[in-house]
């Protein structure tokens, strides 16, 4: 399912259906401009980012196997229920924002899904009591870490501070 519009969107209900569920099945949702948000959840094997607008997917029933971004213009969040991995989704691989924050969020695991499916991004936040985040693709390239979470296992290619990313400072 691809869903791309030049302006901001939310997820939503539809003719009845809320959300997108389609957990056999990957979503790859873009935007031109603006922010896509949601009131309802996505449920779906793979999740692609793809734009220049901003992605702030908080809704607490996401549930996706995969992560891969592609948008570059602004902070963006996504937040899981379960595990998910970076990966490649729908032609997308790893999570690239540009010179912004991303913030991820679960309560769960999250990891890489192959070497090479690495976070690039000015900011990583991290999220969510008992999260165990364990992001060690060699290839990882951000400037700023932060969070309030339970386990970090990150390995970074270039130098790296933990610093404030978001509400957060420190680990």
């Amino acid at each position: 399912m691809r869903y791309n519009d030049a302006n901001g969107y939310s997820v939503g209900t539809v003719d009845g259906v809320a959300g997108i569920g389609i957990a056999t099945a990957n979503a790859n949702l873009g935007t031109v401009a603006g922010t896509i948000s949601q009131a309802n959840g996505i449920v779906a094997a793979g999740l692609a980012l793809t734009g220049t607008g901003n992605f702030n997917l908080n809704h607490t029933g996401n549930d996706i196997g995969t992560l891969a971004a592609n948008a570059n213009g602004g902070n963006s969040l996504y937040h899981d229920a379960t595990n998910f991995n970076i990966g490649a989704v729908d032609g997308v691989t790893g999570v690239r924002i540009g010179a912004n924050n991303l913030t991820l969020s679960t309560s769960g695991s999250e990891t890489h899904a192959a070497a090479g499916n690495n976070i690039s991004a000015l900011g990583l936040e991290l999220l969510r009591t008992g999260g165990n985040y364990q992001l060690t693709d060699a290839t990882n390239v951000i400037t700023n870490i932060a969070g309030n979470t339970g386990v970090v296992n990150y390995t970074n290619n270039a130098s790296l501070v933990v610093g404030t990313v978001g509400a957060n400072t420190g680990l």
